[in-house]
């Protein structure tokens, strides 16, 4: 493999791990409760959809 195909592999397996472990972090939270990304609002008004898309993706 070149060197830029190798460094690519890196760059998706790292994004998809994020993604990963961003969902563990919304998976316990309710609709109600406030969002884990800190921004002050309830989850559903705030990151609850980008969730929803993400797992679509993810499964």
């Amino acid at each position: 493999m070149t060197l830029a195909l190798v460094e690519v592999i890196k760059n998706i397996k790292s994004v998809v791990y994020k993604m990963l472990k961003n969902m563990q972090v919304y998976k316990d939270t309710k609709r109600n409760d406030a969002c884990p990304c800190q921004s002050g609002k309830i989850f559903k008004k705030c990151c609850m959809n980008e969730y929803r898309e993400a797992k679509k993706k993810c499964w």
